[in-house]
């Protein structure tokens, strides 16, 4: 038999319908302590399913996320430390491709069938790839996450005036330096703030487009429809004595 734990990922990339069968199938093949594990295996709901599905199946488009969030996380960090940090380009780029992996994921429940909320798909993705300890191990997820926010960097030191290193918070000698981290703290959270109203206005407008697309084509097919009729037509009229 193949490592348990292959077979347990085997479950998470597959269709979002055949989880439970197919958890009861491989628990059937199993004994003891590895029997109890897999019928303890909570099936993910619609939004965690589609961002499993980025994983096992658009690893470069979810890799490209993580890579951006780990950037925007890094660049977070220097700024409470007080270095120089282009905090606009890293939400940029981190926004762009958690976009990428939110249209990749809704691509995979239409061919599913299901109708996760694209917010909370980003939302999820934001979660992920923004912390430093992922809650699951890769393409597992079983429910939609929510994003830390700033809390995310509770303990991370925050440089002081002399250039040392110090506990989080404002430096016990400077009301200064608590002022322009939450001047830094402020900026980030209002980059994030526009980010997401970027994305859900790229969201509205990808919605609409998508239903033209889908009327355009149901009338193209309408339209060829109706010239084969009567092409047959015509045909059988020509044949006729």
């Amino acid at each position: 038999m193949a490592d348990l734990e292959s077979l347990i990922d085997d479950l998470y990339r597959g269709p979002f319908e055949e989880f439970i069968p197919a958890r009861s199938l491989l628990a059937s093949s199993l004994k003891g302590a590895d029997q109890q594990q897999v019928k303890k295996l909570r099936k993910p709901t619609t939004v965690p399913w589609a961002v499993n599905q980025v994983y096992w199946h658009a690893r470069a488009v979810f890799d490209r996320a993580a890579r951006a969030g780990a950037d925007l996380r890094r660049a977070q960090v220097k700024a409470l430390a007080g270095r120089s940090a282009d905090l606009r380009a890293a939400t940029e780029a981190h926004r762009t491709a958690i976009a990428a992996a939110v249209a990749q994921a809704a691509r995979f429940a239409d061919v599913a069938h299901i109708n996760p909320d694209r917010d909370a798909i980003a939302r999820t993705l934001e979660a992920l790839t923004l912390t430093s300890a992922p809650p699951t191990p890769g393409g597992r997820l079983t429910e939609a996450l929510q994003p830390g926010g700033f809390e995310m960097l509770a303990g991370i030191p925050v440089r002081g005036k002399s250039g040392s290193l110090g506990p989080a918070g404002p430096p016990r000698s400077s009301t200064k330096e608590a002022r322009r981290r939450a001047a830094v703290i402020k900026q980030a959270e209002a980059e994030l703030v526009r980010a997401r109203k970027g994305e859900a206005e790229a969201t509205r407008h990808w919605d609409r487009m998508r239903d033209k697309v889908e009327r355009a084509r149901k009338a193209w097919e309408e339209a060829r429809e109706k010239v084969q009729k009567t092409e047959r037509a015509l045909a059988e009229l020509r044949t006729q004595p």
